[in-house]
């Protein structure tokens, strides 16, 4: 008997939480659909209202994230990557993508930063590797971007193209 009220309360406890993600699914969902359109705006609106529902919902961070990147919008784009790694710290995806960001404000010493981060967590991440090669080169570091680059071809020989 104690099982079936342990449980019950249990089932009572978690059933709003249940409800409550998968709106945030629902949101989530929308703002892929509008995001494959490139209706960046109203994607964002979405994985706001996700945000919203779910303050830990880990992938609409990095989603709203790449929606602001494809905007332009690259400090809102590394608040919401920053959100996604506090959230979840071995996000390699979310580290990449940030080293992106850090990349097209021009900040290349964080961006390889991000990229370390990205490949000791993913060593065999070709396009992270590839990525951490273009921004060494461009930070100076001709030989170790071409050694990075190199080595991304060697995982995947149609990286960067």
């Amino acid at each position: 008997m104690r099982t079936l009220i342990h449980a019950t309360l249990l089932l009572c406890l978690t059933t709003p939480l249940l409800a409550q993600h998968t709106e945030a699914d629902t949101h989530c969902d929308r703002a892929i659909s509008y995001a494959h359109k490139g209706d960046y705006d109203n994607a964002i609106k979405e994985y706001d209202e996700a945000i919203r529902l779910d303050p830990h919902y880990v992938q609409a961070f990095y989603d709203r994230g790449n929606a602001y990147s494809h905007k332009g919008d690259y400090d809102s784009a590394i608040k919401d990557y920053d959100s996604a790694i506090g959230l979840q710290a071995d996000f390699a995806k979310a580290f990449s993508n940030r080293g992106l960001a850090y990349g097209k404000k021009g900040d290349y010493a964080r961006a390889i930063k991000d990229f370390d981060e990205a490949i000791e967590l993913n060593p065999k991440d070709a396009i992270s590797l590839y990525n951490r090669g273009i921004m060494k080169q461009k930070s100076g570091d001709i030989a170790g971007g071409n050694d990075d680059i190199a080595r991304a071809k060697e995982l995947k020989p149609k990286v960067g193209k």
